[in-house]
């Protein structure tokens, strides 16, 4: 690089490959600003851009980088290797475990009956998320769960969203009993678990939009919720004997549950597997437990 070229420049950054330095060199280029990339005496690649342009370039790297935080998926979040193994025993942990072996004392010990709730047995808010009536209510939950517990898994893992799924479905079927107070209301299924893992993806995204654009931009920044709420009216609020209130609570809490996790950024926080492992073996003892207690 000549020298008096060189004093014209502004070093915009390093990089140790070439592909990873053309790709804010686009940034660059959708400006409309030339660029130039050189190897540098240390190692790596030094990315140039005239010093004029320096604070415009930059700002529109903040906003390329913030947008991009989260795509691809890091490998350490995604359902691979021994990740899959947790999330399938997870996973049938909470729709399959009690299907085959339920009968008329497992849904008496189980349920989630408002009244037993109300009294003091927390843990049936946990175990109702394992009973279905039948292969239609089995097979529509499996589904869901398939869909949206697999988005969940894109973004925090295979422990970290296993918690929160069970969480959402725990303390919504909690706040479907208080809401139900003094009416005998009873009922079973992961549906409130599934419908909370589709309010913790929008509760995530909602939260992740508003840190990009705060609210400059309302349509973008409402895309997530509009999303979310069409797929729970589509899927949510039909058949005589859907729980509809539970499935908005549990769309509710997962939403809370989706925003809080991405502002304190605990899917990052929490990438290492052995994190994930252990929540992952938290989620186990919760639910065994919960059927410890149920059937003590």
């Amino acid at each position: 690089m000549g020298e008096e070229l060189r004093e014209r420049l502004a070093e915009m950054g390093r990089y140790h490959r070439v592909a990873s330095a053309h790709e804010h060199g686009l940034v660059i280029l959708a400006m409309g600003i030339p660029y130039w990339l050189m190897p540098m005496e240390e190692g790596g690649y030094g990315l140039f851009v005239e010093k004029q342009h320096e604070a415009a370039v930059r700002e529109q790297f903040r906003k390329y980088d913030r947008e991009n935080r989260y795509w691809p998926p890091s490998p350490d979040l995604l359902p691979a290797g021994s990740g899959a193994g947790w999330s399938v025993a997870l996973y049938a942990l909470l729709i399959w475990g009690f299907f085959f072996i339920q009968n008329q004392h497992l849904l008496e010990s189980g349920s989630a009956m408002e009244g037993e709730i109300l009294a003091g047995q927390w843990w049936r808010s946990i175990t109702a998320l394992t009973l279905h009536g039948d292969w239609a209510h089995l097979v529509g939950n499996t589904l869901g769960g398939w869909l949206f517990f697999g988005l969940v898994l894109r973004y925090f893992g295979h422990g970290l969203s296993w918690v929160l799924i069970l969480v959402s479905g725990m303390l919504g079927n909690l706040l479907n009993a208080w809401g139900y107070a003094g009416t005998g209301h009873n009922s079973i299924g992961a549906s409130t678990a599934v419908f909370g893992g589709l309010g913790i993806v929008v509760g995530f995204r909602l939260l992740r939009q508003f840190r990009l654009s705060g609210w400059e931009w309302p349509r973008q920044l409402w895309v997530p919720v509009v999303a979310g709420l069409a797929l729970l009216g589509f899927l949510g609020a039909g058949g005589e004997r859907t729980d509809v209130l539970a499935h908005w609570w549990g769309f509710l809490v997962g939403a809370a549950l989706g925003a809080g996790a991405g502002y304190f950024e605990l899917n990052e926080r929490l990438k290492g597997n052995k994190s994930q492992s252990l929540l992952g073996w938290l989620t186990i003892i919760a639910v065994i437990g919960a059927w410890v207690l149920a059937l003590r």
